[in-house]
């Protein structure tokens, strides 16, 4: 269809986007006699926005501008390989200070949890390759020293590394390792 046949408002819609969204409303305010559309919260961008026709006609709708939100998700839970699913949970109850969560029959699978902290472990034949994690402790001297009193394996101790973090290492019955650190 050319212009000068184009019949205004014939569907277009335009789309806008702003980063401040109260300037561009009180600027379409002085350019129109009124919205078509009120500002409003849209339900499925949980954003505000507001629509009006421009001098020829068109529908423009003007949204503001925010990041997309992603969903929120728990953080992961390992599963670590060990040769033995039970004596691992008690290993991480009675050193570790977890509690056991559940064990499913033929003891394949497990779980131990402390906390927020959950780890999930699978029956493996040995030989296997051991699992690492990096733990993040607020009050890394504290930490250092439950595990130390506790009966943990340390297989590296407490100290500032040169890429400058203070970490120590924790290995546990089947050799997953955990490096617990600090800046």
């Amino acid at each position: 269809m050319s212009r000068d046949k184009a019949t205004p408002g014939n569907g277009l819609l335009l789309f806008f986007r702003v980063d401040d969204f109260d300037r561009a409303l009180q600027r379409a305010r002085a350019l129109v006699a009124h919205l078509d559309e009120e500002p409003h919260l849209n339900p499925n961008t949980r954003t505000q926005e507001f629509s009006l026709r421009d001098p020829d006609g068109y529908y423009v709708t003007v949204s503001a501008y925010s990041p997309v939100e992603l969903a929120t998700i728990a953080q992961p839970v390992p599963e670590l390989p060990v040769a033995d699913v039970e004596k691992a949970q008690e290993y991480y109850r009675d050193v570790l200070g977890f509690e056991i969560g559940w064990l499913q029959p033929g003891k394949e699978i497990g779980a131990v949890s402390r906390g927020n902290a959950a780890i999930f472990f699978r029956r493996h034949q040995e030989p296997f390759e051991p699992a690492v994690h990096w733990i993040f402790a607020n009050d890394i001297d504290a930490t250092y020293e439950e595990l130390r009193s506790s009966g943990s394996k340390i297989v590296e101790p407490l100290e500032k590394k040169p890429w400058g973090l203070r970490q120590f290492t924790v290995e546990d019955l089947d050799g997953n390792r955990f490096y617990f650190h600090c800046d």
